[in-house]
C-alpha cells in the first residue's frame, strides 16, 4: 500500500505575560493575547517555520529561540526559521547593556527594565515550546496548495511634500498588495493550517494609549487576522503570517497617524479608542481576502520540499540612529562605511517559493522576485532569522524617501539581494544547492 512520504504538523500557543513582565515599555496590560505558532513540513528534511507576535528581536534571543525549536522540534537549526510578524503593538525584549556601554535611549536598559525583559523573553520561549510540542505531536500525513490573490488592507507610505518625500498614507504610490496562501490539508481533506504573507507593518493600534499615556499589547492586524482564521476553522487549526516586504507599505488607514491639511501642513490624526474598531474592521476584511484565495487552491500530494542559503555581503552607510530628527530632503550624500554579511534563506515548495531576508525590503524587491519566476507563486518574508533595518530599492534613494534615510545600506544592496535570491532558488531547482 502507498503512503504520503510528506508530512505537516501545527501548534499554537499564546505568550502568557502575567509572569511579572509588565509593565514594560509603557504597556500595562494586553487588548488581545500574542501568540508563538509553529508550522512543522517535513519531506527529506524536517523544515519548521516558528512565527513570534514581537516587532524585532536582537541575535541573542533569536539564537535562544532557534536553539529552543531546534531541540524541541528534533531538526537542526539550520532547518528552523524562525520569523517575526513585526508587529509594533507591544515591548521589546531589550537585551542587558553590554560591557562598558551606556544604556539605551530613554533608561531602556536599567536593571528593572532588564530583569522584566529576561522574563517576557522567557514567555515567549515557554510558548515556543509549548507550540512546537503540538506540532510534532499533531504530525500526519499531508497534502498542500498554494496561491496567489489581491488584498487592498495595504498602502505605500511614500507621500510627496514640498521638502521632499515623508510618510503618509498614498494610495497614488506603488504598492505590493500580492496576498500568498499556502494551504495545508490532512489527506483526508481537514484542513490542518494555512501560511498568508502580505507586505503589511502591522501597526493599526500603534500609539493608542489610556489616559495614563500606558498602552495595551495587541497581535494588530497580523495578529487578530490569525485568530480571526482560527476560530473560522475550529479545533486545532492554525493560520500563520508572514511578514512580507513592508519597508515601504502599511495598513491603509491607522488609528494614529499624520496627514497634510488643506494648506499641506502635516498634522496628527489620532482615532483615540476607536482604533481598535478599526482593528477588527480591517483584520475582518484580510480574513476575507485570504480565504477567497485558499477556497481556490486545489492540493497536492508528495510536493518536493528543498531549503537552501545563501551568504551575501553589503556595503553599509553611514546612518542617523534618531529616527526623531528624519526629516523629508531633496537631496542627500551617501557615505560607505563598511560592509555586513546577510544570510538568504529559500524553501521551496513544489512551485511554491519562500525566500526569507532579515532586512526590511521594499514592496518593488518583492514584486521583481515574483516577477522573476512566471507561473509560480513567489513570496518574501522580513524578518526571518533576525532582524535589520530598511533595504529599499535604488529608486528610494534618488527620490529620498524615509526607508533610504532609515538604512545602514547603500544604494544598490535591493538589487544585490534580489539577484542573490534568484540566483538560490533557480540553483535549488536545478539540484545545485
Amino acid at each position: 500500500m502507498h503512503h504520503n512520504t510528506f508530512q505537516a504538523g501545527a501548534g499554537i500557543a499564546p505568550v502568557r505575560l502575567d509572569n511579572g513582565c509588565l509593565p514594560l515599555d509603557g504597556f500595562t496590560g494586553t487588548h488581545d493575547d500574542l501568540h508563538v505558532r509553529v508550522l512543522l513540513l517535513e519531506g527529506t528534511v524536517r523544515f519548521a517555520l516558528v512565527s513570534i507576535e514581537i516587532t524585532s528581536i536582537f541575535d541573542d534571543t533569536r539564537d535562544r529561540f532557534r536553539d529552543l525549536a531546534s531541540r524541541a522540534l528534533d531538526t537542526a537549526p539550520d532547518n528552523v526559521w524562525i520569523t517575526l510578524t513585526h508587529s509594533f503593538c507591544g515591548p521589546h525584549i531589550w537585551p542587558a547593556p553590554k560591557e562598558g556601554k551606556p544604556h539605551g535611549p530613554g533608561g531602556q536598559r536599567d536593571p528593572e527594565t532588564v530583569r522584566r525583559c529576561a522574563l517576557l523573553e522567557d514567555a515567549y520561549c515557554a510558548a515556543l515550546e509549548e507550540a512546537a510540542e503540538q506540532a510534532l505531536a499533531a504530525r500526519t500525513e499531508a497534502v498542500v496548495g498554494w496561491g496567489t490573490g489581491r488584498s487592498a488592507v495595504n498602502v505605500s507610505r511614500n507621500l510627496p511634500t514640498e521638502e521632499g518625500w515623508w510618510l503618509g498614507s498614498n494610495p497614488e504610490a506603488p504598492c505590493d498588495h500580492s496576498l500568498h496562501v499556502l494551504r495545508i490539508d490532512r489527506t483526508d481533506g481537514t484542513p490542518m493550517a494555512l501560511l498568508y504573507n502580505l507586505g503589511i507593518r502591522p501597526c493599526v493600534t500603534s500609539g493608542i494609549r489610556n489616559p495614563d499615556g500606558t498602552g495595551l499589547i495587541s497581535g494588530d492586524i497580523s495578529g487578530v487576522t490569525s485568530t480571526r482564521l482560527e476560530q473560522e476553522f475550529g479545533g486545532d487549526f492554525v493560520a500563520m503570517f508572514l511578514c512580507g516586504a513592508a519597508g515601504d507599505q502599511e495598513p491603509v488607514v491607522k488609528a494614529n497617524s499624520e496627514a497634510p491639511d488643506h494648506l499641506g501642513q502635516f498634522r496628527k490624526v489620532s482615532l483615540g479608542e476607536d482604533g481598535y474598531a478599526l482593528l477588527s474592521a480591517l483584520s475582518a476584511a484580510l480574513e476575507a481576502d485570504v480565504l477567497r484565495v485558499w477556497r481556490r487552491i486545489a492540493t497536492y500530494t508528495e510536493p518536493v520540499l528543498r531549503t537552501g542559503r545563501r551568504s551575501c555581503t553589503f556595503q553599509t552607510k553611514a546612518m542617523n540612529r534618531n529616527l526623531g530628527s528624519i526629516r523629508p530632503a531633496k537631496s542627500m550624500t551617501f557615505t560607505p562605511d563598511g560592509e555586513k554579511n546577510l544570510e538568504i534563506y529559500a524553501m521551496t515548495l513544489g512551485s511554491f517559493n519562500l525566500v526569507g531576508v532579515q532586512p526590511e525590503t521594499n514592496g518593488a524587491t518583492s514584486v521583481q522576485l515574483a516577477d522573476a519566476f512566471p507561473g509560480e507563486t513567489t513570496a518574501l518574508a522580513i524578518m526571518v532569522n533576525g532582524c535589520d533595518k530598511c533595504m529599499p530599492e535604488e529608486e528610494a534613494y534618488r527620490s529620498v524617501q524615509f526607508q533610504c534615510q532609515n538604512s545602514p545600506f547603500m544604494p544598490g544592496s535591493a538589487e544585490r539581494l534580489l539577484a542573490a535570491a534568484t540566483e538560490l532558488l533557480n540553483d535549488m531547482k536545478e539540484g545545485k544547492s
